[in-house]
């Protein structure tokens, strides 16, 4: 895993660990015109489907608590092709039904062309899975590019998925021949499949990465771009690169772009590559939208053309909000959108680990659903009146 995962992975990864039987049909969630997976999780209504840090895909059951494994064989390795976890390559997938569909990449490998030149030679293919019937076909191979390596996000929309291909960074040496290359930098474009035709349509380029590279020269080899999801008929995305620094520390920056699919238009690169806006979209769902900057958080809700700004130290491009019936949460506290009121909240207090506060990741009837980010395996489902007081 690169090292732009492993960070986007300690702040958005609810993962636990747990044995248990495996998913059965009746388990998918229903079937739904829009669904989104960041790479490492899926939440809807009833459930949350999320890797572990074993890289193990699991189900949480928001009516019974009840949590288990993808994988129905008994006592499994999960090592096998014959196994779908392993299939999966530590990559969550998107759920329609009883269906998932994920990408499985090609070995990549550097070869000579016709012309004897080098050339990296790249391709993933898309798969579905019947978790009626465990049996999974393809679809289509897309050459070219690699989509699970960097767990770009996957959005299903109708009969339509969108991805991120991702071209990877390149080493050349002093004739201009290809010698090696790495899973972060490279070129990133938005592609749309069709899953019923498996025709495929690339839009191009996620973000200029010659402009970029003039400012940051570390782009080349860390830039990345991680979709966050649909909002207002608008696909929305996060690019994320590494600053050049005099220490030895890696300091990641961020910027917030969107595809408009209501007249097909690129919107967000920075029109001064010296001042970027630098900010991360930290939450997304049908209701609402939040993007963080340090100290402050904007929020847009559904029907509102002009965002909640709040702020408050607790709001950083790591920060893990969410937002319920006009409640956001984020790290130990509560605030009220209309009001800007804000309370601290004993259960999201982390006793054993005070770096880690418990995250609300889903309300579900009158109660919300409460994960431990920092201990695998915890989940609580709290009623509204309890969390609240």
């Amino acid at each position: 895993m690169n090292q732009t995962c492993l960070k986007i992975a300690a702040v958005l990864l609810l993962a636990c660990t747990f044995s248990g039987c495996g998913i059965s049909a009746s388990d998918a969630n229903s079937s739904k015109d829009t669904a989104f997976s960041n790479g490492f999780y899926e939440t809807d209504a009833d459930r949350h489907y999320y890797l572990t840090y074993d890289g193990l895909l699991e189900l949480l059951d928001f009516e019974t608590m009840h949590q288990a494994l993808l994988c129905t064989k008994p006592n499994c390795s999960h090592t096998g092709d014959d196994c779908i976890m392993h299939r999966l390559n530590d990559f969550a997938p998107v759920f329609r039904g009883h269906s998932m569909y994920y990408f499985y990449d090609d070995e990549s490998e550097i070869v000579l062309n016709e012309s004897g030149e080098t050339e990296l030679k790249l391709g993933t293919t898309l798969y579905r899975y019947d978790l009626e019937t465990g049996t999974e076909s393809k679809i289509l191979h897309l050459d070219g590019c690699m989509v699970a390596v960097s767990r770009g996000g996957l959005l299903l929309d109708s009969d339509t998925l969108y991805f991120v291909g991702n071209y990877l960074s390149r080493y050349y040496d002093e004739n201009g021949a290809i010698i090696g290359y790495g899973n972060a930098g490279g070129e990133c474009h938005l592609y749309a499949a069709n899953l019923t035709s498996a025709e495929v349509q690339d839009f191009g380029a996620l973000f200029d990465i010659n402009a970029l590279s003039e400012y940051y020269p570390q782009v080349p080899n860390s830039g990345e771009v991680v979709m966050r999801g649909l909002w207002d008929n608008k696909i929305y995305f996060d690019v994320v690169f590494v600053e050049e620094t005099s220490t030895s520390d890696v300091v990641y920056r961020e910027y917030v772009t969107y595809y408009d699919l209501s007249d097909c238009t690129y919107h967000g690169e920075p029109e001064n590559y010296k001042q970027i806006d630098y900010a991360a979209i930290r939450y997304a769902s049908e209701d609402y939208q939040v993007i963080c900057r340090e100290g402050e958080a904007s929020v847009y809700k559904k029907g509102q053309k002009q965002p909640f700004i709040l702020e408050d130290a607790c709001f950083n491009l790591d920060s893990f909000p969410s937002v319920f019936d006009d409640k956001l949460f984020c790290g130990e506290k509560v605030f009220d959108l209309n009001t800007k009121a804000v309370k601290e909240l004993a259960a999201l207090k982390n006793d054993q680990q005070p770096d880690f506060p418990k995250a609300v990741v889903a309300k579900y009837g009158d109660s919300y659903i409460i994960s431990d980010l920092g201990m695998q395996g915890n989940f609580e489902k709290i009623p509204a009146e309890q969390l609240l007081k």
